[in-house]
C-alpha cells in the first residue's frame, strides 16, 4: 500500500453516518455552546446534526438554570445566617443603650398583591394596545437590568433575556410601523437599551440615558395624570429591594455600620419631597424583630424603577 492510499484511508468516507454518543448528548444538554460544534465535524450523519441542534435549546434553559442555581448559592453566604443569639449592648446614635441581638437572623419579606391606584378619566393618557405591551416590556427590562446573569450574559445568552428579546420582535414584526407612528418609537429600540445595560451592569450611559428619557416622556410624562402619585416627605428610593430588606434588617439590630454599607450596595439615594412616581407595579412587606411591619413599592421615578415606603407617597 503506497502513501497515497494511506491518507485516502484517513478521509471520511462519504457513507460515514456516525450517530451521536450518549456522553456527546450529555454534554450537549450541559454546555451547548461548547459541545454543540463537536456534531459538525466530519463524519457525523445529518440526522445526528439535526438532533444535537435540536438539543441545544433545551440545553440552552438547562445552563441558564443551572448558572441561576450557582449564583443563588454564591450569593448565599451573603446572607444572614441563623446562628446562636448572643446579647450585647449597642447604641444607637442619639438613643440610650439598649440590649439586643448580634447574631443576624433571617430577613422576612413576603410578596403583596398589588392594590390598583383608581384613575379618574380625566386627564388620562390613552394608549393602544400594542402601546401598552411595549410599556411592560420596558417596565420587564428595569425589572432584570441589575440581574448579574444578565451582565455575565447578556442578552442573548440568558434565559429571562432571551424570551423578553422575543417578545419584543413579536411586537416589532406585528405593530412596529404603527408604533412608530403613534409614538415616535418602535420596538427595536428597547433591545439597543438592553444591550447598552448588559454592557454597564446595569448603569445608565449616555447612550442609554437618551433612550430612558424617550421613554419616560412617552410612557410617564412630568405632568401629573391621574393615577400618578407625588412624595409627601423626603424618602429614601433604592434600586434592589433584596439588598435594601438586608440593610434594614442589620439596622434592626443595631448593626448601622453594615446596614449603611449595605444601602449603598442596594442603590439607595435620597428624594426630595414632591418627586412625581409612577402608580406601583409591585408590593413587598417587610417585618421588623418587634413584629411591626413597613410596606414598599416600586415604581417610576426619574425614568428608573425604584422601590420605595407606601405611606411616604400620596396618590
Amino acid at each position: 500500500m503506497d502513501m497515497q492510499d494511506k491518507v485516502m484511508e484517513t478521509k471520511p468516507s462519504g457513507t460515514d453516518k456516525r450517530e451521536l454518543s450518549n456522553r456527546l448528548i450529555v454534554a450537549i444538554l450541559l454546555c451547548p455552546f461548547l459541545f454543540l460544534w463537536f456534531a459538525f465535524r466530519p463524519g457525523y450523519a445529518w440526522r445526528a446534526r439535526l438532533l444535537a441542534v435540536a438539543l441545544f435549546f433545551p440545553g440552552v434553559l438547562i445552563f441558564s438554570t443551572v448558572l441561576s442555581v450557582v449564583a443563588g448559592v454564591l450569593g448565599g453566604f451573603d446572607e444572614p445566617k441563623k446562628e446562636a443569639v448572643a446579647t450585647n449592648t449597642v447604641t444607637a446614635p442619639g438613643a440610650k443603650p439598649v440590649t439586643k441581638p448580634v447574631a443576624t437572623g433571617p430577613v422576612y419579606v413576603r410578596d403583596l398583591p398589588l392594590v390598583p391606584v383608581v384613575a379618574s378619566r380625566e386627564g388620562q393618557q390613552h394608549f393602544s394596545p400594542a402601546a401598552l405591551k411595549m410599556k411592560r416590556l420596558y417596565e420587564e427590562l428595569q425589572g432584570f437590568r441589575y440581574d448579574p446573569l444578565f451582565h455575565m450574559l447578556g442578552v442573548d445568552g440568558w434565559f429571562t433575556a432571551m424570551e423578553w428579546k422575543g417578545k419584543v420582535r413579536l411586537l416589532m414584526a406585528q405593530s412596529g410601523a404603527a408604533l412608530l407612528k403613534e409614538l415616535g418609537l418602535e420596538p427595536g429600540s428597547l433591545i439597543t437599551l438592553a444591550e447598552d445595560y448588559a454592557k454597564n451592569k446595569g448603569y445608565s450611559t449616555d447612550r442609554s440615558a437618551y433612550w430612558e428619557a424617550k421613554f419616560a416622556g412617552t410612557f410617564y410624562p412630568q405632568e401629573k395624570q391621574a393615577g400618578d402619585g407625588r412624595l409627601i416627605r423626603d424618602s429614601l428610593a433604592c434600586a434592589d429591594f433584596a439588598t435594601w430588606a438586608r440593610s434594614m434588617h442589620a439596622m434592626d439590630l443595631g448593626q448601622y455600620e453594615e446596614g449603611s454599607t449595605l444601602q449603598e450596595q442596594a442603590g439607595c439615594e435620597d428624594v426630595a419631597k414632591g418627586a412625581l412616581v409612577s402608580a406601583p407595579n409591585a408590593r413587598k412587606a417587610f417585618l421588623f424583630q418587634d413584629g411591626s411591619s413597613a410596606t414598599f413599592m416600586r415604581v417610576m421615578l426619574r425614568h428608573e424603577m425604584v422601590w420605595v415606603n407606601e405611606d411616604e407617597v400620596g396618590y
